[in-house]
C-alpha cells in the first residue's frame, strides 16, 4: 500500500511539473508595464507584445497600461492578440 501511494504521487508529481513545463510561457500586462517603466521604445514594447500572447486584457488592464505611459500601439497590438484567442 505504501509503494501504491509513493507511486502515485511520483506521478502526480511528474504529471503537474510537465504541465508546468509545457503550459505556454506569455507577457502579462504587467511586462509591458514594467518595460515601459524602465523606458524600453515602443518598438520594443511591440515586438514583445506581438510575440507575446494570448492576453486577457480587461478594462482594468487597459487602464493601467495607459497610465503607465505604454503607447496605444502597444495597447492595440495586446488588445488584437487577445480577441484572436
Amino acid at each position: 500500500m505504501k509503494r501504491i501511494l509513493i507511486g502515485a504521487a511520483v506521478l502526480g508529481a511528474l504529471v503537474v511539473g510537465g504541465l508546468w513545463i509545457a503550459w505556454p510561457k506569455t507577457a502579462s500586462s504587467d511586462t509591458i508595464v514594467s518595460m515601459a517603466k524602465r523606458g524600453a521604445s515602443e518598438t520594443e514594447m511591440l515586438k514583445t507584445a506581438s510575440e507575446n500572447h494570448p492576453y486577457r486584457l480587461n478594462a482594468a488592464d487597459v487602464i493601467k497600461l495607459k497610465t503607465a505611459g505604454v503607447p496605444s500601439t502597444v495597447i492595440v497590438e495586446m488588445l488584437h492578440n487577445t480577441a484572436k484567442n
